[in-house]
C-alpha cells in the first residue's frame, strides 16, 4: 500500500525503538523482549537516543520527550523553539512561525533551521537562514551557524551536513560542533531543489 509497517528509530547495544502505526516500541537487544511501549505517538515523530534516553522529538508542534530507556517514563519535556530564544544569535522573524524544521537527528543531537524571511513563497523548497545544534539531553544549544537562503542543505550520514552554495562551494560541517571541516569547488546544477 506504499507505507512503511515500522520505522526503526534508536538502536543501541541494549535497545531498539521503532515506530508502528501510532506507537512506539522499545525492545532489548539480548533477549527480544519487550521493554516498554507508549500508545498515541504522534504521526510524523522522530525517534533519536542514546545510552540512557530515547527521544522523541515533534517537528509540527515543536516539542521533545525525553524518555527513559529503562522503563520509557517521561524525563523532561520542552520545546526546540525556547531553547533558541535563549540564544541571542537565532532571532526568529515576526512573520515566520518556528516550524521545527528538523534536518538531522542522531543521538542526542537534533540539527535544526531557521525558515528564510521569504521561504513562505517558496512552500516547495528549504529556505533557511540559520542552521543550530540542540543538545536532546541537556536542551542547550550547541552551535549556530548562517546560511545562504539559496544554499541547498543536507545531510551526509549521522555526522555530517552538506552545504552547497548558489556559487558551487560546498562545504562539510561536523554537525557535533558546527565547524566546516572541508570546502571544495563543485559544477552546481540549475534548478536543483535537494539533495538526498
Amino acid at each position: 500500500f506504499g507505507r512503511p509497517i515500522a520505522i526503526v528509530g534508536t538502536v543501541r547495544a541494549g535497545y531498539l525503538c521503532y515506530q508502528t502505526r501510532s506507537k512506539l516500541v522499545c525492545l532489548d537487544t539480548a533477549t527480544g523482549q519487550r521493554l516498554w511501549q507508549r500508545y498515541e505517538l504522534p504521526r510524523q515523530a522522530i525517534c533519536t537516543g542514546d545510552g540512557q534516553s530515547v527521544f522523541l522529538i515533534q517537528p509540527r508542534s515543536d516539542l521533545v520527550t525525553v524518555l527513559r530507556v529503562v522503563d520509557g517514563a517521561t524525563v523532561s519535556k520542552f520545546k526546540l523553539s525556547d531553547q533558541f530564544k535563549l540564544h541571542d544569535q537565532f532571532k526568529l522573524h515576526d512573520s515566520v512561525k518556528f516550524d521545527g524544521k528538523v534536518l538531522q537527528a542522531s543521538n542526542e543531537r537534533v540539527l535544526v533551521a531557521e525558515p528564510a524571511a521569504d521561504s513562505g513563497k517558496h512552500p516547495d523548497v528549504l529556505r533557511v537562514s540559520k542552521v543550530g545544534s540542540v543538545n536532546l539531553q541537556t536542551a542547550t544549544v550547541e552551535w549556530l551557524t548562517d546560511v545562504d537562503p539559496d544554499s541547498t542543505i543536507f545531510a551526509v550520514g549521522q555526522r555530517w551536513l552538506g552545504i552547497l552554495q548558489r556559487d558551487g562551494e560546498l562545504r562539510l560541517v561536523d554537525s557535533r560542533t558546527g565547524e566546516v571541516v572541508s570546502t571544495l569547488k563543485v559544477q552546481r546544477p540549475d534548478g536543483i531543489r535537494a539533495i538526498h
